[in-house]
């Protein structure tokens, strides 16, 4: 009998991966990365977009590589950054670029001195922070420059799934259309009054849903929606999905868990899961991106004291956990880029005295830091939870932050054995979508921790 496979796609910010996993072996075979710099250069250090069709190109190349490679793909499935948005044509065409979820023109302030984002709320009621596609879109619209060829709008992901399936229209699932802002998961619907409130004119708003949808093919395979990276992570990494709690650190940071709640705070945001179920979740800014501003710091002394331009992460690392072995850290707020609810806050190094300003006491003050901001707008919310599942990059190359995300939530930490979790999520969750797998209590069987 020939196994089935399912491939999953993770549009990222500095790189689109994929995991292949077969259904015969219920594990992960084959995972692609692919790195990336299509950022559009930009004076304004308020604005990050970066080129649609560069990334979408890529990933036609790279699934186009593991279709030649890989026989009986069943399905695949598609997810990537939330929150960015790009305007498309009555063709299905990129008529802007993607506009990030890093960009803060949101931020800026209107001609009578408050915010774009304060503005929004004003008007509708709703909190729409800077980085969302409505945010970002509110602020195009107010100063004229929009194409006069836009028709709708997707994420990076749903432009992706046009590219794929050749529609000219997206479908975007609620995990995604929730992260523009001005969404209404109760109805699955976007905040049309409140839109026309702000008078985003736009033609045709997307259809949405939250089902296991497929959207059509590719050389005949089917192609599911595409959903939200935060809830293909949380798919791809937790076995019970009931108890765990979810801590994802890459460029950024995220703390999930499922909750029967539907209440809102400013830390954290209700995000629809799979039908019928959601997480509570909380983001920060910086996450694994503060500890690389550490390694630029030391690699810039690196340089200029003529000891070339090698990578300092595996010193650094080095000395955090000699830091750790001597219960030696100092205190640091790694907001460096601010905070959703307050972009204007900033980081700080505190509690430093002639004996612990070291390198290995400031390494090591970082990596508790990064996890110390999503204990801190999580800890009212962890009840009945009797585990962390901890997954991305940092956690799987930076060892002692299992020991350290154990000691901050007195609670056992298990890592993920793959590090390509939101791939596999995006992968089981297409699998649903054509009817391979029976529903999401099946994916604790492909999923396995070191």
């Amino acid at each position: 009998m020939t196994s089935s496979f399912s491939v999953g796609l993770d549009i990222g910010t500095t790189s689109i991966s994929a995991a292949i996993i077969s259904h015969d072996k219920h594990t992960t075979i084959d995972s692609y990365t692919v790195p990336y710099r299509f950022n559009i250069t930009a004076t304004d250090p308020d604005l990050s977009e970066q080129d649609a069709v560069l990334i979408r190109n890529t990933v036609m190349e790279l699934i186009y590589e593991i279709y030649k490679k890989h026989e009986n793909i069943s399905s695949i499935g598609v997810t990537g950054q939330m929150h960015g948005v790009l305007l498309i044509d009555k063709n299905g065409n990129a008529v802007t670029n993607l506009i990030n979820w890093q960009d803060r023109r949101g931020e800026r302030k209107t001609s009578d001195g408050i915010t774009y984002c304060q503005r929004i709320t004003e008007i509708t009621g709703e909190s729409v922070p800077t980085g969302y596609g409505f945010a970002s879109l509110y602020y195009n619209y107010q100063n004229g420059i929009i194409p006069d060829t836009a028709h709708s709008f997707c994420s990076i992901m749903d432009f992706v799934v046009m590219g794929l399936t050749g529609n000219c229209e997206p479908v975007i699932h609620s995990s995604v259309a929730k992260s523009f802002g001005l969404f209404d998961d109760v109805s699955c619907s976007f905040m049309d009054k409140n839109i026309e409130k702000l008078e985003i004119n736009i033609a045709k708003l997307p259809e949405t849903t939250d089902d296991y949808k497929i959207c059509g093919n590719y050389n005949g395979i089917p192609v599911s929606v595409a959903i939200g990276d935060n809830q293909a992570s949380f798919l791809g990494s937790v076995k019970n999905i009931e108890n765990s709690i979810l801590l994802n650190i890459g460029t950024g940071s995220q703390i999930s868990a499922v909750t029967d709640s539907h209440t809102h705070s400013d830390e954290l945001e209700i995000r629809p899961l799979v039908k019928d179920k959601y997480i509570k979740c909380g983001s920060a800014l910086c996450g694994g991106s503060a500890y690389a501003l550490l390694e630029k710091f030391f690699a810039e002394y690196a340089r200029a004291a003529g000891f070339g331009d090698d990578s300092q992460y595996d010193i650094i690392n080095k000395l955090a956990y000699d830091a750790y072995e001597n219960n030696k850290a100092l205190t640091v707020n790694t907001c460096f880029k601010g905070k959703r609810s307050d972009p204007s806050l900033t980081g700080s190094v505190m509690g430093i005295t002639v004996d612990n300003f070291t390198p290995g006491a400031l390494s090591l003050g970082f990596l508790r830091g990064i996890c110390m901001e999503l204990y801190t707008m999580f800890k009212d919310n962890i009840g009945d939870k009797t585990t962390v599942v901890a997954s991305g990059n940092a956690v799987q190359k930076i060892k002692i932050l299992r020991d350290i995300i154990s000691d901050i939530f007195s609670l056992p930490v298990s890592i993920c054995s793959t590090t390509e979790e939101a791939s596999v999520g995006a992968a089981l969750f297409s699998a649903v979508a054509a009817g391979i797998i029976s529903d999401v209590h099946e994916f604790s069987n492909y999923i396995n921790y070191n």
